[in-house]
């Protein structure tokens, strides 16, 4: 059962706020319809090197994370990658999403092993100095209020609490898109060419992006959002590489054009291009996500 936690406040949310959070209801809807599994799972066979990417956020939250923690929580839990991660680090976990589809697919997933609670990062209803740790996974690029969630967060943190956050960088996102878009008109242009050449008709133009509503942030907003509200930084980094934009890109239309050839991306492509994006990752300037780690 998943628990709908009323407003500590008793106020109701802005109109527009509550109008993004339906949003999210049915985003995810329409994300998990036919899906099972976690978020990494819902990723076709050919995007494994896009996966990647999941895999490597996970990893590097996993090792920011002490182990024996008492109680932790996964703000905004999507399907429960994270709050995985966090059963093997502390006693008790609450997996708190707007959406209550997410919550369904985090209980799905990890059933008994996590509390989930129905509420947002920006009225978080609990008491204070509850938690050893929070996580806030590709999260706070998605709060609106996103200066009053993070007030909330330092709020529900013990003091020596860490907060841990993953999220797109949005200077390096803004040079990587600027160079697709002009790579992805260079592909339409040769697609185009070829089509009218073998006189075939043109394809039409691609169903704008149904992301939730989502407001990246750069390194300094996001380290003065953290330090506003009483936290000390303790590592700030940006971690890994893909070769184009959150969510696709020119390289992500490759893969899906090759991806019926599956022994030629398993056994050569990919084998030859994960230890290029690894090595690109380590040097960190071209990486899209930010990782912070504060202590309160």
């Amino acid at each position: 059962m998943v628990a709908r936690m009323p407003s500590r406040s008793g106020e109701p949310d802005q109109a527009e706020h509550g109008e993004v959070r339906a949003g999210f209801d049915a985003f995810y809807e329409r994300k998990w319809s036919g899906h099972g599994g976690f978020w990494l799972d819902w990723y076709p066979r050919y995007m494994g090197l896009y996966a990647d990417l999941l895999r490597q956020r996970n990893r590097e939250i996993s090792a920011a994370l002490p182990n024996g923690l008492g109680r932790a929580l996964d703000c905004g839990c999507g399907a429960g990658d994270v709050s995985a991660i966090l059963i093997d680090r502390a006693r008790a976990v609450v997996a708190v999403d707007v959406a209550i589809a997410n919550l369904y697919q985090t209980r799905r997933n990890l059933r008994d092993q996590v509390a989930v609670v129905c509420a947002g990062a920006e009225d978080l209803p609990f008491a204070s100095e509850q938690f050893d740790a929070v996580v806030l996974a590709d999260v706070i690029e998605h709060i609106p209020r996103n200066k009053e969630a993070m007030v909330e967060i330092a709020r529900v943190l013990r003091p020596g609490g860490l907060l841990v956050i993953a999220t797109p960088d949005r200077q390096v996102l803004e040079t990587i898109e600027a160079i697709d878009r002009v790579a992805a008109r260079g592909v339409r242009g040769l697609r185009s060419f070829v089509r009218r050449a073998m006189g075939r008709p043109g394809i039409g133009a691609h169903a704008p992006s149904d992301e939730a509503w989502e407001e990246f942030l750069t390194r300094q907003e996001l380290a003065d959002l953290v330090r506003g509200v009483g936290l000390t930084i303790r590592e700030h980094r940006n971690i890994c590489f893909y070769p184009g934009p959150e969510g696709g890109g020119v390289f992500a239309m490759m893969l899906a054009t090759i991806g019926r050839f599956d022994r030629f991306r398993e056994r050569l492509m990919e084998p030859a291009l994960r230890p290029l994006f690894a090595a690109i990752a380590r040097l960190e300037r071209f990486n899209q996500k930010q990782l912070l780690v504060a202590v309160k």
